[in-house]
């Protein structure tokens, strides 16, 4: 009979040895016996998501280059964590992004950002592909169109602002500025309710984090939307919005309706149409300064729609036809911040 000295310590000692059997024999799987065993690669990378984690979380999300490196050491199609492969072949290019088949998202991937419910964070595809059809039409030439004099007075707006910073003497932190216009833009699309960012002092960062813990509450704008599913809210807000039409479509059945869901839909429409908005214009700005003879270019090229400050702001359609802004805009300005969507097809 044990005594419980020796009961204690086998108590102890059990899950020690059960997690280190576990530990040991993961190992042994994801090196030898797992489906991408065969594929080349760090073992430390083929062992944990640590190695990835690594280069993103201490070295600022530089897993990208690394991957890059690696394919110079080991080839084409190389192991870069222990659920996925990364291929550079141009000649693969189109089968891997192709929208024929089926496709699903990698859950570490999709649900970093903690909302499961919203397209963003859909893993399966035919459920994905659902909601996308959903939100896919807001998205078109004439509905931006449509939206054109909510992004102008928000583009006055912000424009206001600048001129003060400048009179002012002021220094002025653009990113800021341009999250606080991007959220009032991409928001007022959504709900007809801006949070007029742009009209908090000093484009303070803290107002967005604020703007997108409103988002989540049970009582703020998406239950508002779903007490207005009248005319009338559309004809005071003077747009449809992404989200009453949603609430009011035909083509999501009313499972795809709870306020839940559609909470977590509002945060990662708002969050990523405004943070990926920022980047991309922090980025330009950066690039333009940085590169006098763009910047003159292209000034040179928008005094063909709009010769001086006094002149009115240009419409989309003014400024589409312009060969040098659109091919900016072609090139998709590098977002500071990269990172790769994982994808499976079922089976």
């Amino acid at each position: 009979m044990l005594s419980a000295l020796q009961f204690g310590a086998f108590t102890f000692l059990l899950p020690v040895l059960l997690t280190a059997l576990y530990g040991a024999g993961l190992a042994f799987y994801r090196l030898f016996l797992s489906p991408l065993a065969k594929f080349p690669g760090p073992k430390l990378a083929a062992l944990t998501r640590k190695y990835e984690s690594y280069y993103e979380a201490v070295r600022n999300y530089e897993y990208l280059w690394k991957i890059k490196k690696l394919h110079q050491q080991y080839g084409p199609i190389i192991r870069i964590n222990p659920h996925e492969i990364h291929i550079d072949d141009p000649d693969f290019f189109d089968k891997l992004n192709s929208f024929q088949g089926k496709w699903n998202k990698d859950p570490f991937t999709a649900h970093q950002f903690a909302n499961p419910h919203s397209i963003v964070g859909t893993i399966e595809h035919d459920i994905h592909r659902k909601r996308r059809m959903a939100i896919l039409p807001f998205f078109s030439k004439q509905k931006i169109y449509a939206l054109e004099p909510v992004i102008k007075s928000t583009v006055d707006n912000l424009c206001d602002k600048l001129e003060n910073y400048v009179e002012s003497g002021r220094p002025l932190n653009l990113r800021h500025a341009y999250q606080c216009f991007a959220a009032d833009v991409v928001a007022e699309y959504c709900f007809a309710e801006s949070g007029a960012l742009l009209d908090q002092p000093n484009f303070a960062s803290s107002h967005w984090n604020e703007h997108q813990k409103g988002l989540k509450d049970v009582d703020g704008p998406v239950r508002r939307m779903e007490e207005k599913k009248d005319l009338e809210f559309f004809e005071k807000a003077g747009h449809r919005t992404i989200f009453h039409e949603l609430l009011n479509s035909d083509v999501l059945p009313p499972a795809e309706k709870g306020t839940i869901r559609i909470i977590q839909e509002a945060g990662a429409m708002v969050g990523a149409g405004g943070e990926s908005t920022t980047q991309v214009l922090t980025a330009l700005t950066f690039c333009l300064l940085a590169n006098p003879d763009k910047l003159a270019k292209l000034r040179e090229e928008l005094r063909k729609v709009m010769p001086d400050s006094n002149s009115p702001m240009p419409t989309l359609k003014q400024l589409e036809p312009l060969p040098y802004l659109r091919g900016i805009n072609a090139s998709h300005v590098i977002n500071p911040f990269f990172t790769k969507i994982g994808k499976s097809q079922p089976g």
